[in-house]
């Protein structure tokens, strides 16, 4: 290619980002790529520790890049999946007409050339944000996988009820993942597996003893059926699947002062901290209002004989909002089709 044919397509694709409807213009990543007559590649990860390179070109969105990652065998016919912004702990969705050069713009202009990207803690992850009839498991066993691990992070978060005999069985699980059957004399560092799957609240030696006791009980259980026994186990609690928020509030005496909001397709649900069981829960056709601000939202839920209102603190209720939205449309969408 002629060197003023090269230099016109160069300005050609740097143009784009005018005529695109797009918040920031290409960061240098962008343009070293344009340079070399390609487009950008990042990485998305997977909950399981895998991750997909895509190519990225100027008007890509979130929905694109969706699209490209659900034409794999195994990933066919999901649903629920989207990409989030992870930095550490902390995570935001994505919206699905975001554009993806926008993000690596941000990320250049605030990050630059930091630890945080060099060492791939800021990443893109594809995971499941809603979940739709969570108590049943999935025909996909690739999906199923994905979930399990999506969970297990959860778990790590204190954002999935755990009691120290349910915590020393789930290390069970996981330690015959890892090592297969109980042999004498085996050298596992029980305290090791503790420290990856169990939330750091129930640290004990206890965990450990029931994780020895218990992992000594599942030999012979590997592959398709230690996976059934992982998710049974899991599915165990009502709400699997449900979007979790920590949340104070001083405006009922119907809840404590500190408490999960669990939202599922079933509705929303009010809950002691790490417990399996609601206080309270409403469905979405009750709820009249949902109104969030910058560190609270407000909910009006029409209880027939009399209207409820909770007001719960949190910096997520613009994320609570839109959750509840998502299924509210969703369910709306379904009545329709059925």
């Amino acid at each position: 290619m002629k060197e003023n044919e090269r230099a016109k397509r160069c300005y050609k694709e740097l143009l784009k980002p005018r005529t695109i409807p797009r918040i920031y213009p290409p960061c240098i990543n962008e343009i070293n790529a344009i340079r070399k007559m390609t487009f950008p590649r990042i990485r998305v990860y997977f909950m399981n520790g895998e991750f997909k390179a895509v190519m990225v070109e100027p008007s890509m969105t979130v929905q694109d890049v969706c699209k490209i990652l659900k034409q794999r065998p195994e990933l066919k016919n999901i649903n629920g999946f989207t990409l989030f912004e992870t930095f550490g702990h902390n995570e935001r969705k994505m919206g699905n007409d975001e554009k993806i050069c926008d993000l690596l713009y941000k990320w250049e202009n605030e990050f630059g050339n930091c630890d945080a990207v060099n060492n791939n803690e800021l990443r893109i992850v594809f995971k499941k944000h809603l979940f739709f009839d969570a108590l049943t498991p999935s025909e996909n066993n690739y999906e199923e996988n994905l979930i399990k691990c999506q969970i297990l992070e959860e778990i790590i978060k204190e954002k999935y009820p755990l009691t120290i005999p349910e915590a020393g069985f789930l290390m069970a699980l996981q330690t015959q993942f890892e090592y297969s059957d109980y042999k004498e004399n085996c050298n596992i560092d029980f305290k090791d597996i503790m420290q990856k799957i169990v939330p750091c609240s129930l640290w004990c030696p206890e965990v450990c003893e029931i994780a020895k006791l218990e992992y000594k009980k599942l030999s012979g259980l590997v592959g398709e059926d230690l996976d059934a026994v992982f998710m049974f186990f899991l599915r165990s609690w009502e709400l699997f699947g449900s979007s979790i928020f920590n949340i104070t509030q001083n405006f009922t005496d119907e809840l404590p002062s500190k408490c999960w909001l669990a939202i599922n397709d079933t509705g929303i649900h009010l809950l002691s901290h790490n417990s399996r069981v609601p206080i309270v829960s409403h469905n979405f056709k009750s709820i009249t209002s949902c109104s969030p601000s910058q560190n609270s939202i407000m909910l009006v839920i029409d209880g027939g004989d009399k209207t409820k209102k909770y007001v719960l603190n949190t910096i997520e209720a613009n994320t609570i909002a839109n959750i509840i939205q998502e299924f509210i449309e969703y369910n709306k969408t379904n009545k329709k089709e059925s």
